[in-house]
């Protein structure tokens, strides 16, 4: 068992409570279109490139985090630079090429996870590659007062209007307001359903934004459970019985991960997300897990969902984990 799980695993059952329900999404890193984003990246328009075939499924992978409420403000900004640098490096078919960078756009704009304040900060500075000029994440619609669009933003955007129009008009979003005092226009509305934030595995995790990772019932690491139609929002739910439960399974499942390693037979259950023992995440593909690092100061963590009976997992700090245990 590594340090953090042990750290999460030995938090005693008494401590937990239930506690009001936090008003707020959270589990955007669970949204289909999202995991769809990604698993395209992973899967599909690298295929062929002259770069090495794992660079696709590592940013891919790594990329999940940066819609996380603890990523940086440019975190995922950068991510989708790093997307379309990918693109431009080795992607030689041109349908291909030109398929991964709208799949970078559409990253770009997916809404992020944000507690305890629904609105997301925006990166101050301008992207590197320029599909990406006028391009910020939607916000999360309990955001009242979105951020302004910042100043050096606001001027690459202006410098370059056709390629902005064209890069809004490519993920569907209306003409950005370059002034430096307007976020972009209502976004699409979101999936029927739970506000897109279903999936059947799922692929991180945060704090009262949505819930995270491979959802899974009675604490059991093995079983995704979808999202449910309230998922979207944690308002207007009284009774929650079911989140004392959460925090119990959070831990046991904590402490089965310790079990469960890289390239363990996970047959029959493909797309399931799991924590592995050396604090990865771990993705069952072809019938074993495959294991993506988290970032450098934070570790997979089971966490107890919010909005419904089950768990999630979610990269994030033994602390966050044992805070939101504590909190169920």
């Amino acid at each position: 068992m590594t340090l953090t799980n042990a750290f999460v695993a030995g938090l005693i059952v008494a401590a937990l409570s239930c506690p009001a329900l936090v008003s707020a999404r959270f589990q955007n890193e669970n949204d289909p279109a999202f995991k769809a984003i990604l698993a395209e990246i992973h899967d599909s328009v690298c295929v062929g490139s002259t770069f090495n075939a794992g660079e696709c499924p590592t940013a891919s992978g790594a990329a999940i985090s940066t819609i996380l409420a603890n990523a940086g403000p440019c975190d995922q900004q950068d991510a989708a630079d790093g997307f379309i640098d990918l693109a431009n490096k080795g992607v030689t078919d041109p349908t291909k090429r030109a398929r991964f960078i709208r799949l970078a756009q559409q990253f770009r704009v997916h809404e992020r996870n944000s507690v305890p304040n629904p609105c997301s900060a925006i990166c101050e500075r301008p992207p590197r590659n320029a599909q990406l000029l006028g391009l910020r994440q939607d916000q999360d619609p309990a955001c009242k007062s979105p951020p302004a669009f910042p100043p050096q933003q606001a001027a690459a955007a202006s410098a370059n209007a056709a390629q902005v129009q064209s890069n809004l008009a490519a993920v569907g979003r209306a003409a950005v307001q370059t002034g430096g005092t307007a976020s972009p226009s209502s976004p699409p509305p979101p999936p029927a359903g739970n506000g897109g934030k279903n999936a059947k595995t799922d692929t991180g995790g945060d704090k009262p934004k949505k819930d995270a990772k491979p959802a899974t019932t009675a604490g059991n690491p093995s079983k995704p459970a979808s999202d449910g139609a309230g998922a979207g929002s944690g308002a207007g739910i009284g009774a929650t019985p079911f989140r004392c439960q959460n925090g119990r399974d959070a831990q046991a499942g904590q402490q089965r991960a310790s079990s469960l390693k890289a390239k363990a037979s996970c047959a029959g259950q493909d797309g399931l997300v799991v924590c592995l023992a050396d604090g990865s995440v771990g993705q069952c593909a072809n019938g074993v897990f495959v294991s993506t690092p988290c970032a450098a100061t934070l570790s997979c963590q089971v966490l107890p969902l919010r909005n419904r009976a089950g768990t999630s997992v979610a990269c994030t700090t033994a602390a966050d984990a044992s805070a939101r245990i504590a909190e169920a």
